[in-house]
């Protein structure tokens, strides 16, 4: 799998990122892969784990993914942006 990030760039220092995991992994379980890779303040940018939220939007091959659950396929681009607000 595929992820670019608009968001975490700052942790990362990149834009892309291949990240291998299993068909079948979660959400969650990538996430926790890269918490294991960048540190706590990965997952605290990415998911609110006492509530079980997502705290950014996830794309999957152009669709949004809202479950931490949503399981993946090993060809899928993810795809991470922040939330924008506004009026």
């Amino acid at each position: 799998m595929i992820y670019n990030s608009y968001l975490i760039r700052q942790i990362t220092n990149k834009n892309t990122e291949a990240v291998v995991i299993k068909s079948g992994s979660t959400l969650e379980n990538l996430i926790q892969i890269l918490k294991d890779i960048y540190g706590d303040e990965m997952e605290k940018i990415l998911y609110d784990a006492e509530n079980k939220k997502l705290k950014v939007l996830v794309m999957v091959n152009g669709e949004s993914v809202v479950k931490p659950d949503h399981l993946f396929e090993e060809k899928d681009v993810v795809n991470i942006f922040p939330f924008i607000s506004g009026g």
